[in-house]
């Protein structure tokens, strides 16, 4: 009996270094991860847009400068109904900035990465959950 009590403690101490390891090295990934500043986050998406469409200069500082405004309000509330309003927004905002060819074609690629996207983000999402109920 007193055995099994032991044991039993052992386990819950060895459980709870285990825990505690986790929760450490889950603080040490997110304090390593750099954070993109919005004129970092705006430059790569204008970069991006410039790729995909060829932008003229005067387009890629008007698109530059929309990106900066979108960037800095995702710091501010990343709710999924603001994303989509936020996405919504910035689709309008670019389209009166780019011609119709433009913007066809950034509506082709979109559509084209777009499952490629959405798939990459399902797997995050899923390792996100299992390292939450592992840490549990």
């Amino acid at each position: 009996m007193a055995q099994s009590i032991i044991r039993m403690k052992t386990r819950i101490v060895y459980l709870l270094f285990a825990l505690l390891g986790g929760i450490s090295l889950m603080a040490q990934q997110a304090e390593g991860k750099p954070q993109r500043t919005p004129q970092q986050i705006a430059e790569r998406q204008t970069e991006r847009l410039q790729r995909d469409v060829n932008l003229t200069e005067q387009q890629r500082d008007t698109v530059y400068a929309i990106h900066l405004k979108y960037a800095e309000r995702r710091r501010e509330n990343e709710d999924r109904s603001h994303v989509m309003i936020r996405m919504d927004s910035l689709r309008e905002d670019l389209k009166g900035v780019l011609t119709d060819e433009q913007f066809k074609l950034l509506q082709q690629k979109r559509r084209e990465t777009g499952p490629q996207r959405q798939a990459t983000v399902r797997m995050v999402q899923q390792e996100a959950v299992t390292d939450t109920v592992k840490s549990e």
